[in-house]
């Protein structure tokens, strides 16, 4: 086992949520913006181009805050010519990849059950419950709630599935039972090691926040990472119906991109991918995607906007799944490739 001991404490109010943060202004463990076509090495278009000069921005796409290169057009849907097992970051050295793909679902129980338990039934006489804001400069910019426990809650050995870049700060945590996102402060610097895809950490939560509805661990202590290198989950889901139990579990989804439906927060455009007779949102980042693309995505599963609704009395109101609002959202450029054609 190698165990890399990183006792840490994050402080700060939460700052980021499901599309409202971009990734590409600090993205140290991704790919560039490049465009890759299929691994047998027919086409490699390098770009010099980063995308890192996004902002920040609602993930809201019903409304259309600018112009969309794709918007509003469509193709003649067509199936994938070429199919391919892509795994993302995982098992990939490149960035913070790593870790083993796997079929079956993980069997070890880190204890996230108790954090969604806590979350349908908030339980006040256990935590103090503020304000979770948009801007930390801004009383007024309520996007959700921020429980701080008196007691934290302990987590062993739940496994990284998915993490935005290397510096620590975002990344996706499984157990047996559920996947939830790990949003920490910007620019946090306090881990002694990085963490990669893979790796097995044992922690403490602090604090538990939703954003836009979107449940995240907003703070953790005495983080250690237990073994690396671990089996990850990978939930086949091409021209099948993606569900509420798929929530920010790692997903792959081969599809057409069918239809642009505009800007979606920062720099991202919302598409419509066609997989099968299923058909899901894409949000991407890549100034490369066009419609009739194949592509596949291999990532968590998003929801925008999330089922933890704060309501006007300012507690929380767990909304009904709205199969509608599910994402596949390419915050990292190792999420997804393509095109896959013949």
């Amino acid at each position: 086992m190698n165990k890399r001991i990183l006792s840490v404490l994050f402080i700060g109010l939460l700052s980021l949520g499901c599309g409202e943060d971009d990734p590409t202004k600090d993205n140290n463990g991704s790919d560039n913006n490049t465009k890759t076509t299929n691994n047998d090495g027919k086409t490699t278009n390098n770009d010099k181009s980063t995308n890192n000069k996004m902002t920040v921005a609602n993930n809201d796409k019903k409304t259309n805050n600018g112009t969309a290169t794709n918007n509003k057009t469509t193709t003649p849907v067509q199936e994938c010519g070429v199919t391919i097992d892509y795994y993302g970051q995982i098992a990939s050295t490149n960035g913070i990849g790593g870790g083993v793909p796997a079929e079956e679902a993980l069997t070890d129980d880190a204890g996230l059950d108790e954090l969604y338990n806590f979350l349908n039934a908030p339980d006040l006489s256990k935590a103090t419950v503020t304000d979770t804001l948009q801007d930390a400069n801004d009383a007024t910019s309520i996007v959700g709630n921020t429980y701080t426990f008196n007691e934290p809650i302990q987590i062993t050995q739940a496994v990284v599935i998915a993490g935005w870049n290397a510096q620590n700060r975002v990344f996706w945590l499984e157990d047996q039972k559920h996947a939830i996102p790990v949003r920490l402060p910007d620019k946090h610097t306090q881990f002694t090691v990085q963490l990669k895809v893979g790796d097995a950490v044992t922690f403490k939560v602090n604090q538990l926040a939703t954003f836009n509805g979107t449940p995240q661990i907003a703070e953790v202590s005495e983080l250690t990472v237990d073994s690396s290198g671990n089996k990850i989950s990978v939930v086949e889901r091409t021209g099948m119906e993606l569900s509420e139990a798929d929530l920010y579990k790692t997903v792959r989804v081969q599809g057409i991109i069918e239809e642009g439906t505009g800007p979606c927060g920062g720099s991202y455009v919302c598409f419509n991918m066609k997989h099968g007779d299923k058909t899901v949102v894409y949000r991407s980042q890549s100034t490369f995607d066009e419609i009739g693309d194949c592509i596949t995505f291999t990532g968590p599963l998003g929801l925008f906007p999330g089922q933890y609704k704060r309501g006007e009395d300012g507690n929380l109101e767990v909304q009904a799944f709205d199969l509608a609002d599910l994402q596949l959202s390419g915050d990292n450029f190792d999420w997804a490739r393509g095109p896959f054609k013949d």
